[in-house]
């Protein structure tokens, strides 16, 4: 629940919907015996969220007048007075009245002709409510639903809640919640359940193991990108105008998929309810959740365009008989941090102005505003394409030239093309289309695991050809790894040849030990002698 407000609560007898803090709430007295249904129990939200005890703290009331002191008649209220005269638990021992209500299955005698009980869905209280009546209510605070709209029930003619088919088979009958949902989550709440409640479980089942998936190609990403990094920083032979692009390229996929962690753990270890009832997690502290995903997007921007400079950078070399001028990397910076910060700036602040129904943007890429960011990625990946279509016919018009025959022409121009594929984002072009939420199990299962292969670990794949398996790259590890094998070799060679020094001087100094000192001396004048 939102910070200022009580949380729903149902007190056996009556449901209490959420409630602004510092007011007092009246709700219809239910229509017990003994009780008045014309007047209304109260109950009294408290500065600090949370409901008001008999004494000013927050136990929840068990006697029936605590709830409704006006309620009750005069004799009843007599009655009830001298019974708790000493205390509640002296009470206890004798048969309260009115009973307690079930707030599933309510007693018919519980309840007036024409009236449907008060019940709880789980989300929302239900007061008693008059037969032939639609009852509204607030929808509640959460994401993805406007709480300026209503949720509806209806109490049939009957006194029975109506059902989802219009008859009542499950208790408490059911409530409509289809008008909370904001327009784009809606839409995707339709195109989900377009089938049936079976596909739809079973999408989310899939959906659910991809988050998985993401997440374990996300941790292999940043391991990869932090070697990679390491590599090129270490090495001073791999530094040079592509390797550096390279780099920013890199540093912008590693903070995307730092960020990326934290909200997926924040979701599956942190984010929940603490005792005191509060909500916790990034998604639930305002501010930071928008900051998060600010940030998130700014990467992701940041690595669009720093695709398409490596896109343009290759072309270049590719397409220029000679390219020895280095490239501007001024005008790189600007163009791929620079150029990100104010597409995300322009997005940011129209969200923030605009999109205000839900928390925490919530569902802000299914929105017609995410095309501010969604856009331009777009030109990157046509521009980029365009890109390879042209290095593809270079390389081709290349080998032609060459004496190879015709199959291996095909076999490098193909080899090199797909190398090039993660490098220009160009795998990035499945998140373009929307997800077929309203198709097979099996199109939407091969859709989302496919395009959570290709999201999560392009890190991985990009480290891979163009660190792991680069030439360069390789020659200087080995390198490295002769030097320090012979730097040990030597160190073991200087010890060896010290070691066998001291063990010759070791060999041939002379023993003195106590009562043999004259012994030696003789055996060695006699051997003098021989």
């Amino acid at each position: 629940m939102r910070d200022g407000w009580c949380n729903a609560t149902y007190d056996s007898i009556l449901c209490w919907p959420p409630t602004e803090a510092d007011t007092q709430l009246l709700l219809p007295c239910p229509p017990f015996k003994g009780v008045d249904p014309n007047k209304f129990a109260r109950r009294y939200c408290m500065p600090d969220g949370t409901w008001r005890g008999r004494t000013g703290a927050s136990p929840e009331p068990r006697r029936l007048d605590q709830l409704l002191p006006t309620a009750t008649s005069p004799e009843v209220k007599k009655l009830m007075d001298q019974l708790y005269s000493s205390s509640g638990d002296d009470a206890g021992g004798v048969r309260r009245l009115p009973r307690k209500v079930d707030h599933a299955q309510a007693p018919r005698e519980c309840v007036a002709n024409g009236w449907c009980n008060a019940t709880y869905d789980s989300i929302l209280c239900w007061p008693p409510t008059e037969a032939d009546t639609q009852l509204l209510l607030p929808c509640p605070p959460f994401k993805g639903v406007d709480p300026n709209k209503f949720a509806r029930r209806y109490c049939m003619l009957d006194g029975t809640w109506r059902g989802r088919t219009g008859a009542s088979p499950e208790p408490g009958g059911w409530t409509n919640y289809s008008d909370c949902y904001i327009p784009e989550v809606k839409k995707l709440m339709d195109q989900l359940y377009s089938s049936s409640g079976d596909d739809a479980g079973k999408k989310l089942r899939i959906a659910w193991i991809c988050r998985i998936l993401e997440m374990v190609g996300l941790g292999v990403s940043f391991c990869c990108i932090v070697i990679c990094l390491f590599l090129f920083f270490y090495f001073r032979r791999l530094r040079n105008s592509r390797t550096r692009i390279h780099i920013h390229l890199f540093t912008a996929i590693l903070v995307l998929v730092v960020l990326r962690l934290t909200l997926y753990i924040d979701q599956y270890i942190i984010r929940g309810t603490s005792a005191d009832g509060q909500e916790r997690g990034i998604d639930n502290t305002p501010v930071l959740c928008e900051l998060f995903y600010v940030l998130q997007e700014w990467a992701r921007s940041a690595t669009f365009l720093w695709m398409f400079l490596e896109g343009f950078y290759l072309h270049s070399m590719l397409t220029r008989d000679v390219f020895n001028e280095k490239p501007n990397f001024v005008v790189f910076s600007l163009i791929g941090w620079g150029l990100s910060i104010l597409l995300t700036s322009v997005w940011a602040i129209v969200m923030a102005c605009l999109y205000t129904e839900t928390q925490c943007w919530w569902g802000y890429h299914v929105s017609l505003f995410y095309w501010i960011n969604q856009g331009p990625r777009f030109m990157v990946i046509a521009a980029n394409l365009g890109f390879l279509l042209n290095i593809m016919r270079v390389l081709v018009t290349k080998l032609k030239e060459s004496n190879s025959n015709d199959v291996q022409k095909i076999r490098k121009a193909v080899r090199a093309a797909l190398f090039l594929l993660p490098l220009l984002g160009i795998t990035h072009s499945l998140q373009m289309f929307e997800p077929p939420l309203d198709r097979s199990v099996a199109v939407f299962g091969c859709y989302t695991i496919v395009l959570a292969v290709l999201d999560s670990f392009q890190g991985f794949f990009i480290c891979f050809l163009y660190c792991f398996i680069n030439q360069e790259v390789r020659d200087a590890v080995v390198k490295q790894w002769h030097d320090l094998s012979d730097q040990r070799q030597l160190r073991c060679r200087r010890q060896s040849h010290v070691d066998r020094k001291l063990s010759c001087r070791l060999l041939h100094m002379p023993s003195h030990r106590p009562g043999e000192g004259g012994a030696a001396t003789n055996r060695t004048a006699t051997s003098e002698d021989l």
